[in-house]
């Protein structure tokens, strides 16, 4: 109590920023040896009677930060003129919509790979819990920010290039002033830190010289960024505005980094050990540990599940070998399969396109579903791969342009035979045509989309009237399990079983 009335007649009356106040008590009551979660604790009113009071500064202080970076926005937004934020405003509508409550599915989205990393399992439970317990809290979400700028290390990741300095102000993926989302970003930031924070512990030594920690900081920073969602790349780069075209233009390049970019710096520091700096060295043993540790946790994990499928005697498979088939690498379980975001479509689309690669000619057709060659069976692939990453503008234009909505559905108001929008020559539809009502719901919040369209399958095969607790049951399952970014939908099996009756009944009707 002594402390925090200190640091309210000293600091928090005047105006103070608890970035400053935080540092004042440190060096004031501890000689700046105290824990940054010390302070952190005392400010926070959780052991004194002022946490009203203490929740009110704390909001203030949230507040002035998301005002000072509206304002930042709007002066780099003026230029544009009147009209042109007006078109960025239409051009953004169908993303605002999509991304409701999208701020819940940051952790994983955008760090999903690391609950296959075992050795920070424990850095990303805690940002998992964080965001879903502090994000709807302005106070909350401040004080762990002033923790983490309170930290010994975060001058040092600021230098380094770590992103840990705010929200991005690029008006196409900018989340409205003060929204749940910005929190969600802001802890995935702190999650981020954490990370960086660890591997620094690790491989920064007490004898190095400023210069040489900061080195370490800043090769730790790109694997760090890239681990939560966060890349530098053409796709990011103002010079080529590219960034506007995509849903989520530094997700997609840290992917791409991930995939192409950073195994070849690690080859290359291995190959080049002795000339290598101690930088160098420690994120190529960093990457070199992640990607061990996200394929054997990868495959120890599906054959688990493929252990407790025989065990409870459920029909479903996994799927190990065969990545022509859309089930390759999914968990399942329960009638459901799912899969964590991360890394799981760079390699499933890759997968898919070396096995149409190297199919026999016959056998192109059924590993593509339809093409029947390999040159647009890879560029329909490409294709969807780019369609799945768009603005939602871009692609709802596509879909109205070409009569297919991702991936690859007919629209209500195409024919049965049409061509597809990669290229394709005109086959059958392959898959069922969207309904206006189902086409309409899907457009909604990205959470929302599993649930309706199982809802409407299910209507559509049955009938209202007998659409049983079942189906909603399921969908609040689809629901729940999707608010959180995991990619979750009825098992393959079930779905093609129904498909497989459908094309029987519909056959029948035609006789």
């Amino acid at each position: 109590m002594v402390i925090w009335r200190w640091a309210k007649r000293n600091g928090i009356d005047q105006g103070s920023t608890f970035d400053k106040i935080h540092n004042d008590i440190n060096q004031h009551f501890f000689s700046g040896q105290a824990k940054p979660e010390w302070i952190t604790d005392i400010l926070s009113g959780r052991k004194t009677p002022f946490r009203e009071v203490s929740n009110a500064v704390w909001k203030q202080q949230y507040n002035r930060r998301m005002i000072v970076n509206h304002a930042k926005a709007q002066v780099n937004g003026r230029p544009a003129g009147p009209i042109m934020r007006a078109v960025q405003g239409v051009y953004n509508a169908p993303r605002r919509l999509l991304t409701t409550l999208h701020g819940f599915v940051f952790p994983v989205t955008h760090a999903g790979d690391l609950a296959f990393r075992p050795l920070s399992w424990k850095i990303f439970a805690k940002g998992m819990i964080d965001t879903y317990t502090k994000s709807g809290s302005k106070a909350a979400t401040e004080r762990l920010l002033s923790g983490m700028r309170g930290d010994a290390l975060y001058d040092t990741a600021l230098r380094s290039g770590l992103d840990v300095g705010g929200k991005s102000d690029n008006w196409i993926t900018t989340s409205p002033k003060g929204s749940q989302a910005s929190r969600a970003w802001d802890i995935l930031s702190v999650m981020r830190y954490d990370l960086w924070k660890n591997q620094m512990e690790r491989y920064a030594k007490p004898t190095m010289t400023e210069k040489e920690t900061v080195e370490v900081g800043k090769h730790l920073a790109e694997w760090a960024n890239h681990a939560t969602g966060s890349g530098k790349g053409v796709l990011t780069d103002p010079r080529y505005k590219l960034g506007g075209a995509l849903f989520g233009p530094k997700l997609t390049q840290s992917k791409l980094n991930r995939m192409i970019v950073d195994p070849v710096k690690t080859v290359h520091t291995f190959s080049n050990w002795k000339n290598a700096t101690p930088g160098e060295k420690a994120a190529a043993w960093t990457r070199l540990s992640g990607t061990t540790q996200y394929a054997l946790s990868g495959v120890g994990f599906l054959l688990a599940n493929q252990a407790i499928l025989a065990a409870t005697g459920q029909k479903d498979k996994i799927n190990l070998t065969d990545p022509s088939k859309s089930d390759w690498l999914n968990f399942k379980g329960g009638g459901y399969e799912w899969n964590l975001p991360g890394l799981h479509s760079e390699i499933k689309t890759l997968g898919q396109i070396l096995a149409v690669s190297f199919a026999n000619s016959k056998d192109v057709r059924a590993v593509s579903h339809g093409q029947t060659s390999k040159h647009n069976a890879i560029s329909e692939q490409l294709g969807q791969y780019l369609m799945s990453k768009a603005h939602p503008a871009i692609s709802t234009g596509v879909e109205l342009a070409t009569g297919h909505g991702f991936p690859n559905r007919p629209l209500p108001w195409v024919q049965e035979k049409t061509k597809t929008p990669y290229g394709a020559p005109n086959i059958p539809a392959l898959k069922p045509i969207h309904g206006w009502d189902e086409y309409l719901l899907s457009h909604g919040p990205i959470f929302l989309e599993g649930p309706v369209k199982y809802v409407y399958d299910q209507l559509r095969k049955r009938g209202a009237s007998a659409l049983d607790s079942t189906t909603f049951i399921k969908s609040l399952i689809l629901e729940s399990v999707g608010f959180t970014g995991v990619h979750i939908k009825p098992s393959s099996e079930d779905v093609a079983a129904a498909a497989k009756r459908q094309k029987v009944a519909t056959a029948l009707l035609r006789r």
